[in-house]
C-alpha cells in the first residue's frame, strides 16, 4: 500500500507485488559411473523449488554448446558441465559443475610377423597390443573358438581381427588384416642314377629332381 499526503488531505493506493524466486536446478547422469569412450553419457537438469523452467543453455568448461536448450544433453567428451535454467518470467538459476570423463580404450594394434601371403609351410604370426590387462578374443568369419592369446597363426586364406578388451571392461576391434596363405611346393624326388654305376674323376652325372607345379625354382 502506498500513501500520499497533501494539505492534511490522504490518498492510498494497494497493488500487488509477486516475486518470482530463480530456478534452482542441479545436473544428474545416467548412466552413474563411469563409461568407456565414445558411450554418451546423458545429463538431465533437474528443478528442485517448484519451479518450471522453459528455456536451458549447456555450458562445457564454461563456455557454452551451441544449440543446446532442452533439460537434458547427451555428452561423449570429457570435461566440466553445467547448465543455466531460464522461466518465463526471466529468472535464472545455474547448476554446480558435474564432471564427467570416460574409460580409455584399448589400443588396437597388430603386428604380422612376415608377409600377409605366407606359404602354408612357413605360417604367419598375428601378434596383438598389449598391456596390463589385456585380454583377447580373436576373429576370422566369426569368433574363432579357443583363440584367446595375444598372438595367432592363421591356417587358411581369409580376414582376421581381435577384439582387444582391457582392466575397465572397455573394448575394441583391430582394423582388419588380410591372409592369403599359398600352397607349398611338394618335397621333390631326388633320382640318383644306379648305385653301381662306375665313373671316371671328373666324369659329370645326372641326378633328377622330380616336382611339379607352376613357377618352381631349384
Amino acid at each position: 500500500m502506498i500513501s500520499r499526503t497533501l494539505a492534511a488531505c490522504t490518498a492510498t493506493d494497494t497493488f500487488r507485488l509477486v516475486v518470482n524466486e530463480n530456478p534452482v536446478v542441479a545436473i544428474s547422469r545416467q548412466p552413474t559411473t563411469t563409461v568407456c569412450q565414445c558411450v554418451p553419457v546423458k545429463l538431465t537438469a533437474n528443478i528442485s523449488n517448484g519451479v518450471t523452467g522453459n528455456f536451458f543453455e549447456w555450458f562445457k568448461d564454461g563456455v557454452i554448446i551451441p544449440n543446446q536448450n532442452q533439460d537434458s544433453i547427451l555428452v561423449t567428451e570429457a570435461g566440466s558441465y553445467t547448465v543455466k535454467a531460464s522461466t518465463t518470467s526471466s529468472c535464472e538459476g545455474n547448476s554446480t559443475p558435474i564432471v564427467v570423463s570416460f574409460n580409455d580404450l584399448p589400443s588396437n594394434g597388430v603386428n604380422p610377423s612376415g608377409i600377409l601371403q605366407p606359404c602354408s609351410n612357413n605360417p604367419v604370426t598375428l601378434t596383438a597390443d598389449s598391456l596390463a590387462g589385456y585380454t583377447f578374443q580373436w576373429f576370422g568369419t566369426d569368433s574363432i573358438s579357443g583363440a584367446t592369446q595375444r598372438t595367432y597363426v592363421p591356417t587358411a586364406s581369409g580376414q582376421y581381427r581381435v577384439r582387444i578388451r582391457n582392466a575397465a571392461n572397455c573394448s575394441v576391434f583391430s582394423s582388419v588384416i588380410d591372409v592369403n596363405i599359398l600352397p607349398a611346393p611338394l618335397a621333390p624326388v631326388v633320382t640318383p642314377p644306379l648305385s653301381d654305376t662306375c665313373l671316371q674323376a671328373g666324369q659329370p652325372i645326372s641326378i633328377t629332381i622330380g616336382a611339379t607345379g607352376l613357377g618352381l625354382t631349384f
